[in-house]
């Protein structure tokens, strides 16, 4: 006896084609070859159009194209005729105990003169047991081969948001069918899917996903905050499963054994905050310990809730720093991050440089800013010419020629005339930083960077801004990246709207140079004051970005910070 297949129900269901189809004529016109001399050998017959015949396959000429289902089906198998069929569905149904909603691309294209078609196809989908909770998301690529079919699929991954992903396919697949961004149906077809999912009526303002992940999070008796959504992206990974169930299916609970956190504050934090940047937090905690980020209100909150990244430090520093100067820096951070009035980057360079010259032997340095901008900008200052001293020597970056004449080309915007000007040796990187107020002649001997000044009105003009571009080059490619990593103003404000197109053709300049034949990488000469020079080609390293080949000129690097903005 057979086994009893499920029922499927369909539930909503869309289907969109398109048809392009083109009839070619059935001779070629004698003069359509033109005949050339090839010098004492026979003439040589050649096409006098782009489209050439081969032995295999003889010329085509376009005749008149259709793009019906009649001309398609009828001419499905004609020679004469190139015809070709895109096909996409949006379906939701239900079987037994899951919900599905799947999206269904095709092509089938067959070129003239041949019989056989050109057949790809995939589908896209969200699989939901309302028996168990679990959501399944996945997809399949030539799901009509055996052998080449590729299959994807995860279980209950809520990282990506799986239903933006699902909408976003749909409202693209509908402008190619039907020139409309299809919103319509997107927004149609996930509503129904939800709707036999979750079945609410009152959503509490959650979007799709998070109803979503709510609804697996209450089938699975998880006690969730109301907050619960923000969770989403580190609920990954097996040991979440472990944890969580010796947290009594306490979600919050699960995250801080997670992350390695614990106490009452971060608790507290954790049922309120709208983002979870733990590495920024456990950074303020390493660096300040538990009492002083609790006793601080807000503060953890604030870490918790901050979009900025931050880098590491020296291990050196809690050995150099006092106690009193570690009460200025926790000021100082505090102005990273709860009033955002400090770049965090330049933060930890000011860390960096303190150790450095820690290390340099300047015992009687004092860290003394602490929350004001103007001290803190000074002591950055000092700090980078102290460093100056013991790094001194003068450096030549050396490029092609040709660079300075893509680069330095005039960029005319409206009535103004802004002047490009490639930074190359230190002289004119210490005129650079005198003017714009930032450290950026530390970075002349940065073999991953090139610093162009773009001037408005003249050539020496003081109204600038300063901007580094960063090259790198993936294995096995021929192609280099080029990314415009920095762009600041004087004393690194940012720049107003009206530089926004004279720094997208300068990108162009960049990149008419890094795609030129010519193309060579930077080369650097350093001359120090006990008169010893040295030189230094540069090279593509492992992770795709410029290295010095000589060891000693990366030892007398006096690049050692991330960023010039302060």
């Amino acid at each position: 006896m057979l086994p009893v297949q499920p029922v499927r129900e369909v539930l909503y269901k869309k289907e969109f084609a398109k048809y392009d189809n083109v009839e070619y004529k059935d001779c070629s016109p004698i003069n359509y070859l033109t005949r050339i001399k090839n010098g004492d050998r026979d003439d040589t017959l050649i096409p006098n159009s782009y489209s050439a015949p081969t032995q295999k396959h003889p010329l085509f000429l376009h005749n008149k194209s259709e793009n019906t289902e009649e001309f398609f089906s009828k001419n499905f198998s004609n020679p004469m005729c190139q015809t070709s069929k895109q096909h996409f569905m949006v379906i939701v149904d239900r079987t037994e105990d899951k919900v599905s909603i799947k999206i269904f691309y095709g092509v089938k294209h067959r070129r003239g003169g041949v019989q056989w078609y050109k057949i790809t196809k995939s589908m896209q989908y969200i699989t939901v047991n309302i028996k168990t909770g679990d959501v399944f998301v996945g997809g399949l690529t030539n799901y009509h081969l055996k052998r080449k079919c590729r299959k994807t699929i995860r279980r209950n991954f809520f990282l990506g948001e799986p239903i933006n992903i699902l909408m976003s396919s749909i409202k693209n697949y509908m402008s190619v069918f039907t020139g409309e961004p299809g919103f319509d149906i997107a927004f149609d077809s996930v509503s129904i899917f939800m709707k036999h999912i979750d079945n609410l009526e009152d959503f509490g303002g959650l979007t799709f996903n998070q109803r979503l992940f709510k609804y697996y999070l209450e089938k699975r008796k998880i006690k969730f905050p109301d907050n619960f959504h923000i969770f989403a992206r580190d609920w990954i990974g097996r040991d979440i499963k472990k944890i969580l169930k010796k947290n009594d299916n306490r979600m919050v609970d699960t995250i801080m054994s997670h992350f390695d956190v614990s106490g009452k504050v971060i608790k507290k934090a954790l049922h309120n905050c709208d983002n979870t940047n733990f590495p920024l937090y456990k950074f303020g905690r390493k660096l300040f310990g538990d009492d002083w980020m609790n006793q601080e209100d807000g503060l953890i909150l604030a870490c918790l809730n901050s979009q900025i990244g931050i880098g590491d430090i020296p291990p050196t520093f809690l050995d150099f720093v006092s106690p009193d100067e570690l009460k200025r820096v926790f000021k100082l951070f505090k102005q990273v991050v709860v009033y955002q009035t400090l770049n965090s980057y330049t933060f930890v360079d000011h860390i960096k440089m303190y150790c450095e010259l820690k290390g340099f032997g300047e015992n009687d340095i004092k860290w003394m800013s602490f929350d004001d901008k103007e001290t803190f900008r000074n002591e950055h200052l000092d700090w980078t010419d102290k460093l100056q001293h013991y790094k001194i020597g003068t450096y030549t970056r050396i490029y092609p020629e040709y660079m300075y004449d893509v680069i330095s080309e005039p960029i005319i915007d409206g009535e103004n005339t802004y002047y490009p000007v490639l930074l190359d040796c230190s002289l004119n990187y210490n005129d650079e930083s005198s003017v714009q107020s930032n450290c950026v002649k530390t970075y002349i001997g940065r073999s991953s960077s090139i610093i162009v000044s773009l001037r408005k009105g003249r050539v020496d003009s003081n109204e600038r801004a300063t901007i580094e571009y960063r090259l790198k080059k993936q294995k096995n490619k021929k192609t280099i990246e080029v990314d415009r990593f920095q762009t600041l103003g004087r004393f690194n404000s940012a720049l107003s709207e009206e530089w926004n197109d004279v720094l997208f053709k300068l990108d162009k300049q960049m990149l008419y140079y890094a795609q030129d034949e010519r193309f060579d990488t930077v080369k650097i000469t350093k001359k120090c004051q006990n008169g010893v020079e040295f030189n230094s080609t540069s090279y593509w390293n492992d992770t795709g970005n410029l290295s010095w080949t000589s060891t000693k000129v990366e030892e007398q690097n006096i690049s050692i910070f991330n960023d010039f903005d302060f």
